[in-house]
């Protein structure tokens, strides 16, 4: 046996508030990162307001948000005197606002932060499905090459994540199934990492009996507070997941679906996961089947109910999404890694091809 496991970040569950006087010990002026309304619907703003009072908001990341953005949100940060970072929201506020944690205390290269430093870094997740508040990864857009760049370091952990699930119980049903399928892929592809340790598996083994416990409450649409409390838990130890064991082809492949089709992160990958899961080892997948008791056609029948109405896709875009793909440092991830044609088969196995 030979692995490592490492997670400083201190995670908090419960109401935000109550951890006010540990949470002020990162500082007196937060800048907020979120998208540009969710975390004042969903209440999460007005907690941190009622913390600090005074708080500096930059609330224009995009889903899928650019490196661009970023910038802009480290300048907006210094500009502010923020003296630490708060993320809110989805995957794609707590991504950015790691790396705004890095480039608001200093300006340096993506491409290497072995020597970087941060501000303070407090995330707090209103989906289902990023499991980001517990990772070292940034996954940002690159506006000129059209493609995702997943930036790893260490120093991208942060300091504090907080669980209060009832900033997740106003998500819209859409919402709700995509970033669940989204936690459901890390914690089957962390599963069949090359890098899946003991102590992965056993987090992946609990979030995946968790979130095939829900299913039915996924087809229906009638998502209770106590699901929501039980699917923001699994999608934190999707995190724990990912973050020792990294993904493989389904996310390999998911990020052109995203990034040149816009198909929600989690979407893209339930799209395809299925045909990528019958493709490695059983000896390993039935060991997933077995936690979820159902068989692979059955497991299927329900990814394909909630995905509902698959998306268009041609064969000019399956050549282009295929080519994009094989470059992506996860495709050769997995105990199993798809060749090309491999690829060009899922992509038309999981979506509808038209000319």
């Amino acid at each position: 046996m030979n692995f490592s496991f490492y997670m400083p970040t201190k995670v908090l569950v419960g109401s935000l508030t109550e951890f006010s006087d540990l949470i002020k010990g990162f500082g007196v002026k937060p800048c907020v990162v979120c998208g540009k309304s969710s975390a004042k619907l969903c209440g999460a703003l007005a907690d941190i307001k009622e913390i600090f009072g005074d708080i500096a908001v930059f609330n224009k990341i995009e889903p899928n948000p650019t490196i661009t953005s970023v910038k802009d949100g480290a300048e907006f940060a210094k500009e502010n005197n923020a003296d630490f970072i708060i993320g809110v929201g989805g995957g794609s506020p707590l991504d950015a606002a790691k790396m705004i944690a890095v480039l608001a205390e200093e300006d340096i290269s993506f491409d290497d932060l072995s020597n970087a430093k941060r501000l303070p870094l407090l995330l707090i997740p209103t989906t289902i499905g990023t499991g980001s508040e517990v990772t070292k990864y940034s996954i940002l857009t690159d506006e000129k090459s059209h493609s995702k760049i997943n930036i790893a370091s260490d120093l991208l952990f942060p300091d504090i994540a907080v669980l209060d699930a009832k900033y997740c119980r106003g998500l819209p049903v859409s919402v709700a199934r995509n970033t669940a399928l989204d936690a459901l892929s890390h914690v089957i592809e962390g599963m069949l990492s090359k890098k899946a340790s003991p102590i992965s598996d056993m987090f992946a083994a609990e979030a995946i009996r968790i979130i095939s416990s829900k299913f039915s409450s996924l087809i229906e649409g009638k998502i209770t507070d106590t699901d929501y409390e039980n699917l923001l838990f699994a999608s934190n130890l999707s995190g724990f997941v990912i973050a020792q064991t990294g993904t493989c082809a389904v996310h390999a492949c998911g990020y052109a679906l995203t990034s040149e089709k816009n198909i929600d992160h989690g979407r893209a990958n339930a799209l395809l996961l299925c045909d990528v899961i019958r493709r490695f080892p059983h000896e390993n997948t039935d060991k997933i089947f077995k936690i979820m008791h159902l068989s692979y056609i059955e497991f299927s029948l329900i990814v394909n109910t909630i995905i509902g109405e698959k998306e268009q896709i041609t064969k000019e875009e399956i050549e282009n999404f295929t080519k994009k793909s094989m470059l992506a440092k996860n495709i050769s991830n997995g105990i199993w890694a798809p060749t090309e044609d491999e690829v060009r088969e899922i992509y038309a196995n999981s979506l509808e091809v038209v000319s």
